[in-house]
């Protein structure tokens, strides 16, 4: 009978601990734009390279670059563009497929033991040189300037065509990827009950 009072006290208790929530209806971009930043309410932004310096340190992004190189040593402050002798801790991104050393790029750090490890280290896998991919991580300061560590997941997208609107009009996010909906700047943001 004890544990019975017990069960139905915590069962009220998580009924009611929350208010009713809703969420708004989602806003659609104007124009879909391949570099635009795009904020979701699952606290993810679509960012380019050259715009990962606004977004927030230690911020969770979705970054939608070309893998151009690594970062050779931990005093580098510029990327060895090919992957000749390639690290495999690290990647180093930019907004276009061949850049040259004044183009703006990103150091990802590629975590130990990881799939995104395994899987887009230029050191095994030298045929991802220019390949274009969306990676998922946290926004820091990485190699003395904005990056991503460390690079939680990723999806290596066709590097021979443009990036497509989705099909229903929201954003430019692959059609075989999630749609969120975005973020009003004068949203309230959820934070728990």
């Amino acid at each position: 009978m004890k544990h019975n009072i017990i069960i139905l006290s915590l069962l009220a208790l998580l009924t009611y601990s929350c208010g009713e929530i809703t969420l708004d209806e989602p806003t659609k971009p104007s124009s879909p734009s391949t570099d635009s930043t795009t904020t979701t309410d699952a606290g993810t932004d679509t960012l380019s390279v050259a715009s990962l310096s606004e977004a927030k340190d230690s911020a969770k992004v979705l970054l939608r670059c070309y893998i151009v190189g690594y970062m050779p040593t931990m005093s580098s402050t510029k990327p060895r563009l090919s992957a000749e002798d390639a690290v495999e801790s690290n990647i180093a991104v930019a907004d276009v497929p061949s850049p040259d050393e004044s183009m703006s790029f990103a150091a990802i750090q590629l975590p130990s033991n990881s799939d995104v490890r395994q899987s887009l280290n230029l050191q095994a896998h030298p045929e991802l040189l220019n390949a274009r991919v969306l990676l998922t991580g946290i926004k820091m300061t990485y190699y003395r300037r904005p990056g991503l560590k460390p690079a939680q997941s990723y999806k290596l997208l066709p590097s021979d065509t443009p990036p497509q609107p989705s099909t229903d009009g929201s954003g430019s996010a692959p059609a075989d990827l999630p749609n969120f909906p975005t973020k009003n700047e004068d949203e309230e943001v959820f934070e728990g009950c």
